[in-house]
């Protein structure tokens, strides 16, 4: 995905922006725009757009959130909609201020809505999101997995026939002796992959050992940390978030870490 989307000036004149009921309305607007995908989707669940659009800003809380969001949906700024029983969201016009070189940006894995959906715009007290709610069916696998046939072909694009029946088996193992749930299986397998990818080896060196470094996340400020394999494990050790650390307290912490893992 890529670091941002355009915002025209013509947003000033925008009469639906305007008359949105409230400011926190038009900030949640705006601060959705740069985590759009290349089709102008994003998920709707408001615990998710809370710990990725907004964590940080204390006035738009997660209950909040939602009903922000219908909001607008009946301005009709967006299209809010259920599919395979995930909500999602997409920017009406996104198309216009935004140019795509889908050849370089990732595909979206968000379902398109239905036209009965983009036709369905909410209007306040009358029209429930469930009234367009997408109903899809979804094939069970093995015990406890089940997915559209949609998705399971996505995931065999993805990954394959063979890695696809292993997550299968994977997620179908962890809900029947864990006892995990999740609101979408598709997505799941997707979250996993996306956690066992192993981070970016770069030529940078780790800011403690001075070792080859890897790439992991960025800090609130942008700053990116570079650890070796062995002191990002004794960073995690403790349970750490890199999200409010500066590089000296990140070495303090790794230094911890390694004598935790010692004992």
């Amino acid at each position: 995905m890529a670091e941002g989307r355009m915002l025209k000036k013509r947003i000033s004149k925008s009469r639906k922006f305007a008359e949105l009921k409230s400011d926190k309305a038009r900030l949640l607007y705006l601060m959705i725009l740069p985590h759009l995908d290349a089709e102008g989707r994003t998920e709707a669940d408001g615990g998710i757009l809370k710990g990725t659009v907004c964590p940080y800003v204390k006035s738009i809380t997660q209950r909040g959130i939602s009903v922000l969001v219908r909001s607008l949906a009946e301005m009709g700024l967006i299209i809010l909609y259920e599919t395979g029983g995930e909500r999602y969201l997409e920017l009406v016009k996104f198309e216009e201020f935004n140019r795509i070189n889908k050849d370089k940006e990732a595909k979206s894995d968000i379902p398109a809505p239905s036209e009965i959906q983009r036709n369905a715009i909410p209007t306040p007290g009358k029209v429930k999101l469930s009234e367009v709610k997408e109903n899809i069916s979804k094939e069970k696998f093995l015990d406890f997995v089940f997915l559209t046939k949609d998705e399971h072909q996505k995931l065999i694009k993805k990954f394959g026939e063979k890695l696809t029946k292993e997550k299968i088996v994977e997620l179908n193992m962890g809900i029947g002796s864990k006892g995990y749930k999740y609101k979408s299986h598709y997505f799941t397998i997707l979250n996993w992959a996306r956690k066992d990818q192993p981070p970016e080896q770069t030529d940078k060196l780790c800011i403690v050992d001075r070792k080859p470094g890897y790439k992991y996340q960025a800090n609130s400020n942008g700053e990116k940390k570079y650890l070796c394999k062995e002191c990002h494990s004794a960073f995690t050790a403790l349970g750490s978030s890199w999200w409010n650390c500066s590089p000296a307290e990140i070495e303090k912490i790794v230094e911890k870490g390694k004598q935790t893992l010692r004992r």
